[in-house]
């Protein structure tokens, strides 16, 4: 749900558009606000009637009650645009159509290419072997998965293809970058040939150092095909797919489309030829459950996985034969090496992340379990519709998956109800963000700004705004102290380190925005970057050349340059101040130095080696670091930290199940207390803590993420697997 202050901003917005059915929305929220309040709640608001007189109004339709939904419920977007559309146009446009590959086919000729528009966990491969069976290309058909060194390879097949009248299927187009281009010439020469009557010599020689005898047969032979199958991608050739026949291919959704298909591939005499059929059915159906169950974790984003990964039906095939096999060659039921060999060879393989390898492993431990084979009762969720069905021959399982709900709650995988709320307000930000993209970027004839004289204005108040760099001048006595052997003490190394980047940041950011306002007044020349950040100014967004020297945020661009504002301050409070009683680590651009100089700071005054330490933590009872008390003798107190997915709860001193629709709540002070050889209590909740809600960055020298800080202890009443099935994690920043 959308904060306060941030509904409050879009309701004015509404009042301001000039719309007749928002005149007096302030005015009439405010009468019955009660009323409006309920509504907000309501879990499906957008089937719900408007408030007050709002519902019959005659300036009220649906596009605008739309309106109202994004302000008060962001997140429910979705589902009322979907009941717009059709409203407006037609169910048929909010429903995707079964892909039918045989009428492809018939609109497609030799000289027309066939593209396969993948998403994550789709798999054509399948469905074009049957096609080709149905119009008997099967032994005729050739299949190459791109990649590095790929391209002669392709090109032969092409050449051999284009002569012999067969079907060459490209896999994986997004990965070969480099050989786009190649393809581009293949395909317009393909469709250049088409009409011809006669067949040419053969020319386009595709790559300058390759021999001239990789060359085409032009016009092609009539059932010549080129099937090309992609990721969304920026590399593919807009003329190739402007010419082509273009299908999209979407992976089963749900939890019972997965469990459908993974047990059609099941044959019934493998099913029943297992030595112990009981412990085999079972175990069985609960692999098929973990794998449907990681395989829909996606659609929750960072919540539901830190890496998006592309687990595939070979993860399950081979999963399957290794359960077959382990469960014939033992006497019981080898349960540490199923869990080994399943989560961390089988799956565990395509997993990078320390983080999701600990999910991954709790996942299937809920099904890898005695209970699941022992106990008739045994349920996978608190639910109790799901769980591995009785003994019997596989039409039984088969049946029972067909009675599973078509949408599955968020309790089957572990996680809270908030979950969804977090995945339709991504979907939500993807559509608006989408909109956004395709809106034209030239003036209109009301009267309005121009873009010009908008990101003029914008760039002219954030001058006014934007803080000057950082000195050390006026720094107060404590702040640059030394140590007895002369060296800086290990923070104020720390704080000129984030001086210097700051200062960096401020600098670019002034000059940039002095260089724009002077391109559009046409006193220079507008370049490429420039271009760039004129355009991220015009769409709310922060500036590439911004972020690439800027500190990790989701934030839109008002918010960030408010944050940069805040963060600054911070900084030369720290600078003329001394150091605070409590830190603003959130406030930093590299958190992780921060700790490191703690820990170096009570290493040299112990004399111990810092290798040996790790942090103790201690939750005060206040989110405001005045209410806490002075500054500790050992470590430091550090506030402004978020958890997503839970709350504090203050009475107990342990986290707790997060109330609906909380996506993110504040986490109270925390001491941060070095220890040397520490002893970690079993029982407490190893939290991750991430610079943003994204919590996904690029492979650091640490062998970590570089949005990982570290793991913090949190106490808990639960069982630590709970929080790590619900995805709870603390952030140093929010994404709004």
């Amino acid at each position: 749900m959308a904060a306060d202050a941030d509904v409050d901003a879009q309701v004015i917005a509404l009042q301001c558009s000039m719309l007749p059915a928002f005149a007096s929305l302030c005015s009439d929220i405010k009468a019955s606000l009660s009323e409006w309040i309920e509504w907000r709640r309501l879990d499906e608001i957008h089937r719900a009637p408007l408030p007050g007189v709002y519902e019959d109004s005659e300036h009220m339709n649906s596009f605008r009650k739309l309106l109202l939904i994004k302000a008060f419920r962001p997140e429910k977007l979705i589902f009322m645009i979907n009941q717009h559309v059709a409203g407006a146009l037609g169910q048929e446009y909010v429903e995707s159509p079964a892909l039918d590959l045989g009428e492809a086919y018939g609109d497609s000729t030799a000289c027309i290419p066939l593209i396969f528009i993948l998403s994550v966990g789709a798999d054509p491969y399948p469905m074009l072997m049957e096609c080709a069976k149905q119009a008997g290309m099967e032994e005729s058909t050739s299949m190459l998965s791109l990649g590095q060194g790929q391209g002669p390879v392709a090109r032969r097949l092409i050449q051999k293809a284009t002569k012999e009248g067969e079907w060459v299927f490209l896999q994986n187009c997004h990965l070969a970058a480099s050989w786009m281009n190649d393809l581009e010439r293949i395909c317009e020469s393909l469709t250049e040939s088409e009409g011809k009557k006669e067949r040419g010599s053969g020319f386009a020689n595709f790559g300058q150092s390759e021999a001239s005898d990789d060359s085409l047969t032009l016009p092609p032979h009539e059932n010549f095909r080129l099937w090309l199958s992609s990721m969304p991608t920026k590399v593919f050739p807009v003329s190739v797919l402007q010419s082509s026949v273009k299908m999209t291919l979407e992976p089963p959704r749900g939890l019972r489309a997965n469990l459908k298909r993974s047990y059609a591939d099941i044959k019934p005499e493998f099913y029943e030829s297992a030595e112990r059929p009981r412990p085999w059915k079972k175990l069985l159906f609960g692999l098929a459950f973990f794998n449907a169950v990681i395989q829909e974790r996606r659609k929750f984003g960072p919540i539901g996985w830190n890496v998006m990964y592309e687990f595939s039906d070979s993860d399950f095939a081979t999963s399957v034969k290794t359960l077959r096999m382990l469960l014939d060659e033992q006497e019981d039921v080898p349960w540490p090496a199923l869990q080994y060999l399943t989560a961390e060879v089988n799956y565990g393989g395509r997993v990078t992340d320390d983080w999701d390898r600990r999910l991954i492993n709790n996942i299937l431990h809920t099904y890898f379990q005695e209970a699941i084979v022992d106990d008739d009762g045994f349920r996978f969720s608190t639910s109790g519709k799901y769980f591995a069905p009785d003994d019997g021959p596989l039409e039984v399982a088969q049946a029972y998956i067909n009675e599973l709900p078509a949408d599955e709650e968020p309790e089957v995988f572990g996680m809270h109800q908030n979950a969804s709320l977090a995945y339709q307000a991504k979907e939500t930000n993807r559509i608006v963000q989408t909109v956004i993209d395709v809106q034209p970027r030239t003036g209109t004839k009301g009267g309005g700004k121009t873009p010009e004289e908008t990101v003029d204005q914008m760039a002219a108040d954030f001058l006014e705004q934007l803080p000057a760099v950082l000195t050390n001048e006026g720094a107060h006595e404590t702040t640059f102290v030394k140590g007895p052997d002369g060296a800086l003490h290990s923070l104020s190394v720390v704080l000129i380190q984030e001086m210097e980047r700051f200062n960096k940041l401020l600098t670019i950011v002034r000059d940039s925005l002095k260089d724009t306002k002077r391109a559009i007044a046409g006193m220079v020349v507008m370049s490429e970057a420039l271009e760039g950040v004129f355009s991220s100014l015009f769409l709310n967004r922060v500036p590439g050349m911004w972020a690439a020297v800027g500190f990790l945020s989701m934030k839109p661009l008002g918010a960030w340059f408010k944050d940069l504002i805040t963060r600054v301050d911070f900084l030369r409070t720290w600078i003329t101040s001394g150091p605070p009683t409590s830190f603003w680590m959130s406030g930093l651009f590299f958190p992780q130095g921060f700790l490191t100089g703690v820990l170096q700071t009570f290493a040299r005054k112990h004399q111990v080696a810092i290798d040996t330490l790790s942090f103790r933590f201690e939750v005060k009872n206040s989110t405001d670091p005045a209410l806490v008390g002075d500054a500790p003798e050992e470590g430091v107190l550090v506030h402004g930290l978020f958890v997503d997915g839970a709350v504090w709860n203050y009475e107990e001193g342990v986290i707790d199940v997060s109330p609906p629709m909380k996506l993110y709540t504040s986490l109270p002070v925390v001491h941060f207390l070095p220890e040397a050889d520490r002893t970690r209590n079993e029982t407490d909740y190893a939290c991750p803590l991430y610079k943003t809600a994204e919590r996904y960055g690029v492979l650091s020298t640490t062998g970590q993420s570089t949005n990982f800080v570290l793991p913090v202890d949190l106490p808990s009443n639960r069982e630590p697997s709970f929080w790590v099935l619900q995805g709870v994690a603390l952030l140093t920043s929010l994404p709004h």
